[in-house]
């Protein structure tokens, strides 16, 4: 038996205000993001370290 897995993308997020994206939802500096601020997608911006410390982002997960 085969089973075919497709890999979830997490969503990618970044503040106006910052140089780094986000894609983990585990971090804090993510989440205290002002909505006023909030910009979808990584914004040509490098990868938050708290959120490369967290490893694989939340949501990101093999299903079948």
């Amino acid at each position: 038996m085969s089973e075919e897995y497709e890999l979830i993308a997490a969503p990618r997020w970044h503040s106006s205000r910052a140089a780094v994206y986000h894609d983990d939802n585990r971090c804090y500096e993510g989440y205290l993001i002002k909505l006023s601020d909030l910009r979808s997608g990584s914004g040509g911006r490098p990868r938050c370290a708290k959120c490369e410390s967290l490893g694989e982002p939340a949501g990101s997960r093999l299903s079948p």
